[in-house]
């Protein structure tokens, strides 16, 4: 019996095969092949937006199932990735105002294999962020040359790594502090819990824990220096409310239909960047001024209007380590450099080591004569992966 709704790359190849026959598809979707895996399997990159090239618009980096047996994160994609090539107005507002790069599916070959957590290297692709390996963990260097360089031509808003959480139940978000600007970060799940029943706004943390520094929500957070940088987690089981029900795969989806609702909303309130005017007229004003979600909207004004202190509660500093879930410690089935080049193809193998000796002549010179090893001209294939263990492990 499966742990959640299965989800495989088969399914995802037959549902891009079938969004790229949507009407709006030859217009506001470009399907392209963001890099190669270990195994050579494809990771698709999705680009979605309208034809014009208006000079204001933003960029929004969606990514999924960088844990295989997360499959409800793919459930979610799904549901963003069909909301926003619909023919609704709410649709054709995002497309007018927002790039959108959607990474699907971040680690295909765990999820081909049948891995739970890990890729095919042995490790946990979101705790590679920090210094991704073209060899070893090619979705996730690839994807950050693409964030990097995307963020050079749209000023990126909004980036949410999809997750599925096996202890808790609701569907709530874990976001980053500096201590200064607190309501900067909280707003945009705020709105999603007013837009959503399934969110809880309470279970969302906000924190910079050190067990979490390699991952996406931290990594892309510090280089990019943005405030919304988010990874959502929803249940494997279900909501709070509603004795024994079960989020079904309808649910998932509506979840991620969600993220684009409350991004409408979450643009007209940074409209005008006074994003630290929660009492004011103007967030009233502005949200008004957006698309009517029935009372969501008037409700939110309120809200932020009248409890303001909902936007600054440290709740994430507090928060242990262990709590977090797909965000939780660091696995502990890594495998160190030299039991896996036992495993991996002979070709990789060859990438590797060559990988393996640049990065460690770079970690030499930057030591000079701190090391035995930096006396030597020529090492052997065992001091090599020693220093680049060291280096994989610590930044340059």
């Amino acid at each position: 019996m499966a742990f959640s709704q299965p989800y495989t790359y088969g399914n995802l190849q037959k549902d891009l095969t079938n969004i790229e026959s949507l009407p709006n598809s030859s217009r506001c979707l470009h399907k392209e092949i963001l890099c190669y895996t270990i195994l050579g399997n494809p990771c698709y990159l999705l680009t979605i937006t309208s034809p014009s090239k208006g000079k204001d618009k933003k960029g929004v980096v969606f990514t999924g199932r960088v844990h295989p047996g997360e499959t409800v994160s793919s459930w979610m994609i799904k549901g963003v990735i069909e909301f926003l090539l619909e023919d609704s107005l709410e649709a054709r507002l995002l497309r007018e105002s927002f790039v959108f790069k959607i990474v699907p599916m971040l680690n295909p070959d765990g999820v081909i294999n049948g891995n739970y957590r890990c890729s095919l290297a042995g490790c946990d692709l979101n705790r590679k962020y920090k210094n991704a390996s073209k060899i070893l963990t090619p979705t996730i260097y690839y994807l950050k040359k693409m964030v990097h360089e995307f963020s050079k031509a749209y000023p990126i808003v909004l980036y949410c790594d999809f997750h599925g959480h096996s202890k808790k139940k609701d569907v709530f978000l874990y976001g980053n502090t500096d201590g200064c600007n607190e309501a900067q970060y909280r707003i945009y799940p705020y709105i999603m819990s007013k837009v959503s029943p399934y969110i809880d706004f309470s279970k969302c943390n906000f924190g910079v824990q050190k067990s979490k520094l390699s991952t996406a929500r931290i990594v892309i957070w510090k280089e990019l220096n943005i405030y919304s940088v988010y990874t959502i987690e929803a249940s494997f089981f279900g909501p709070s409310s509603g004795e024994g029900k079960h989020f079904s795969v309808e649910d998932y989806i509506n979840i991620g239909k969600t993220m684009c609702q409350a991004l409408l909303i979450y643009k007209n309130i940074h409209k005008n960047e006074r994003v630290e005017s929660f009492g004011t007229k103007f967030l009233k004003q502005s949200i008004k001024n957006t698309i009517d979600f029935n009372r969501v909207t008037e409700e939110i004004a309120n809200d932020l209007e009248n409890h303001k202190e909902l936007l600054f509660n440290n709740i994430g500093d507090k928060i242990k380590d262990r709590d977090i879930g797909s965000d939780s410690d660091p696995s502990g089935d890594n495998l160190d450099l030299k039991e896996l080049l036992k495993i991996v193809p002979r070709e990789i193998k060859r990438e590797l080591i060559t990988e393996v000796k640049s990065i460690s002549h770079k970690r030499e010179h930057a030591f000079g004569n701190a090391t035995i090893l930096s006396q030597k001209k020529k090492y052997s294939i065992d001091e090599y992966i020693g220093m680049a263990d060291i280096c994989f492990k610590k930044p340059m």
